[in-house]
């Protein structure tokens, strides 16, 4: 049931009770998703870590999309936390999907799902598409604990998931996928020059090393390396956002991994 703004504010602002407790930064992670054009197609918005012990009791989010590739969006009933207080205020279009939700129970141990969108795509969206999923309003409580966004991407394609790496030249690194990822996630990269040292790794958000994909000379052209989500001693990492950290001959690439369990 749509609703506008001053709901959404009034809802918030009358029902808000803080929980004590030290700041504390959460992974919002919108995700990255190929499909086709006329498809339905679920979009989950993610935490990493999980809000668990943070005394969440109100949130507010909004997710832009594109009236020229979505025909039309919806909160699906009952998933994620964002329902933990019942139907929370939301009002949902073509171009933005926008929600806002409070109460007096803390969010609950165990969740990871805020939401989750679902969009119908437009038949005609063109295919080769690529629309940010952009997460422009998230705030929990009264901004504590701080919500830390990591944007998504919806790909329009049809037959193959993958495409070539945009660019003719350089280094670059593909967008992950699939991101957040619970199993293990796929790094594409692109090597300009041949006979030159190329070398991957994964690093904590502070800089740390976790992981190192491949370190070693590659021919010109594309590869694609994957991670298991384990660190270099085998283990299994904690969720969270960690960076993949392509670099080769003063180049430097880097993208966010989102890591759920």
């Amino acid at each position: 049931m749509n609703t506008n703004h001053s709901v959404f504010r009034a809802l918030v602002v009358a029902t808000l009770i803080l929980a004590p407790g030290a700041a504390q930064a959460v992974g919002v992670v919108a995700p990255i998703v190929t499909a086709a054009p006329g498809a339905t197609v679920d979009l989950p918005i993610e935490t990493v870590p999980g809000p668990d012990g943070l005394g969440i009791v109100a949130m507010q989010v909004r997710l832009e999309l594109g009236a020229s590739i979505i025909q039309s969006s919806s909160f699906v009933t009952g998933e994620g936390f964002l329902w933990t207080w019942g139907a929370p205020a939301r009002n949902t279009t073509a171009a933005f999907a926008v929600a806002a939700a409070a109460g007096t129970v803390p969010v609950p141990v165990g969740s990871s799902r805020l939401a989750t969108v679902r969009v119908v795509i437009r038949a005609d969206a063109p295919v080769g598409t690529d629309l940010p999923l952009t997460l422009s309003q998230m705030q929990f409580n009264e901004g504590t604990p701080v919500a830390e966004v990591s944007h998504g991407m919806l790909r329009i394609r049809t037959g193959s998931l993958d495409v070539p790496i945009a660019g003719t030249a350089g280094l670059a690194l593909s967008i992950p996928a699939p991101n957040p990822a619970r199993g293990a996630v796929r790094l594409g990269m692109r090597v300009a020059r041949a006979g030159e040292r190329v070398r991957l790794r994964i690093l904590s958000l502070d800089g740390r090393l976790v992981r190192t994909i491949t370190d070693e000379v590659l021919a010109a052209g594309e590869h694609e390396r994957v991670w298991d989500l384990r660190d270099d001693r085998g283990r299994a990492v904690a969720p969270g956002l960690h960076l993949a950290v392509l670099e080769s001959a003063g180049e430097r690439q880097v993208r966010r991994v989102a890591v759920l369990r």
